[in-house]
């Protein structure tokens, strides 16, 4: 009979794993287990400093009118809906302006208007495209700036016609503009000023009188010679009144003109003219009536279109080509308007 073999007492053991740890040669005498704990220890140190250290990121927000001063996103306080309506009764009310802005509302297009906020200065920019009445071709901007706050208009801005060439002469001052190549011809007053003028021209009785008001303003500081042209405002006379009529009537203007009483005779002149010629006899008796020397008068009458004539080569010279207007001291050209101005200019720098 065989004999059971006793079991082995390794067979019914569970092995055991042992952790070894070695000690790290060379390593001050630590083991690798605690080198490993000093680098985690250094790791947390660092992690720790950079959170107390480092400020987080700004978020980015996009501003659909930009940042404000204080760096938030600016709000403004209106639409852009209730702007535009503001800025079109602006609009509307420059029609009331006694001057070439009133046409603006009629020649706008406030239905494509840009309007933007400007929010650095919590204002509005209100950009209205128009069309020059001159210039139908182009188009233009009038721009205004209304408040934010109250919506009032603060400015405004038109944009204009740039010029298609330039020219020598210069922007002197107020009301003067200083022609190139042209000469002083007085060093000293009285100083010369010739009002070109087609008396059928609008505006042309105006400049008479504000000629005749420079005259008595600075009396012998000024030489006034009056020259009258034909333009063609004079030759669209020519169909109705004949040539010989539309020159006469301002043939009769420049001989009265040589004469000390010529404010006399503008002035009864004035009353009897509508803006077209005026027959021989009329001219005679407003002659006769403003108290001029009738001889020197009528002596006068029978060269006046000669004199015309020349007149309108000395405006041809001058580059003349809308009136009326007023060269002064042969060098300067000036508007009636702002003939003083032109004056005062010319005799402070002759």
């Amino acid at each position: 009979m065989a004999k059971k073999t006793a079991p082995s007492k390794s067979s019914n053991m569970k092995e055991d794993h042992l952790l070894l740890i070695k000690p790290a040669s060379k390593r001050f005498g630590l083991d690798y287990l605690h080198i490993t704990l000093i680098v985690l220890v250094v790791i947390l140190v660092a992690l720790a400093f950079a959170l107390t250290t480092f400020k987080v990121g700004t978020l980015t927000v996009p501003c659909q009118y930009g940042l404000a001063t204080n760096g938030t996103c600016a709000a403004p306080q209106h639409t852009s809906s209730q702007v535009l309506a503001s800025a079109e009764k602006y609009l509307a009310a420059y029609s009331t302006v006694n001057s070439s802005l009133s046409l603006l509302p009629f020649y706008s297009e406030p239905n494509n208007a840009s309007v933007t906020y400007l929010s650095n200065s919590s204002t509005w920019l209100v950009q209205v495209p128009y069309l020059d009445p001159q210039a139908l071709s182009q188009k233009f901007y009038f721009s205004m700036v209304l408040s934010d706050k109250t919506l009032l208009l603060q400015k405004s801005y038109v944009q204009t016609i740039n010029p298609l060439s330039t020219t020598n002469n210069q922007a002197v001052a107020l009301g003067t503009v200083s022609l190139a190549g042209k000469v002083t011809c007085a060093a000293s007053a009285p100083i010369p000023v010739y009002p070109i003028i087609d008396i059928y021209a609008p505006g042309g009785v105006a400049a008479i009188s504000s000629a005749i008001n420079a005259s008595q303003k600075y009396g012998h500081a000024l030489n006034m010679s009056y020259k009258f042209i034909v333009s063609g405002f004079a030759e669209g006379k020519y169909s109705g009144y004949g040539v010989n009529q539309t020159v006469n009537t301002m043939g009769s203007l420049l001989c009265a003109s040589t004469q000390p009483k010529f404010p006399a005779f503008f002035k009864n002149f004035s009353i009897v003219f509508i803006g077209n010629p005026l027959s021989n006899d009329t001219l005679g008796q407003v002659a006769s009536g403003s108290g001029l020397n009738m001889t020197q008068y009528i002596s006068c009458l029978k060269n006046s279109s000669i004199a015309v004539n020349r007149d309108s080569l000395l405006a041809q010279f001058y580059n003349i080509t809308t009136n009326p207007v007023d060269i002064v001291n042969c060098k300067y050209s000036t508007l009636p308007q702002t003939l003083n101005f032109a004056v005062n200019y010319a005799l402070n720098n002759t």
